[in-house]
């Protein structure tokens, strides 16, 4: 069997929907350092999203290997 290396990015902002901010909120609340509220364009389809600034990066996959997974 042929191992695969998944690179991965650190990423210390990100912007996310309301629903994954309480996971983060409610699993790395020590990791945050900031948030900042996007509210959502009237008449728009959702709420608005939140910009969170983590003190300490958290590595997700990149997008080649992303695309390389579906």
């Amino acid at each position: 069997m042929k191992n695969k290396t998944i690179e991965m990015t650190p990423i210390s902002i990100e912007i996310v929907t309301p629903e994954h901010f309480v996971k983060v909120y409610l699993t790395e609340r020590d990791n945050i350092k900031s948030v900042k509220i996007m509210p959502g364009r009237l008449g728009g389809d959702h709420f608005g999203r939140f910009i969170i600034e983590r003190n300490r990066p958290v590595f997700i996959p990149s997008m080649n290997d992303l695309a390389l997974s579906r």
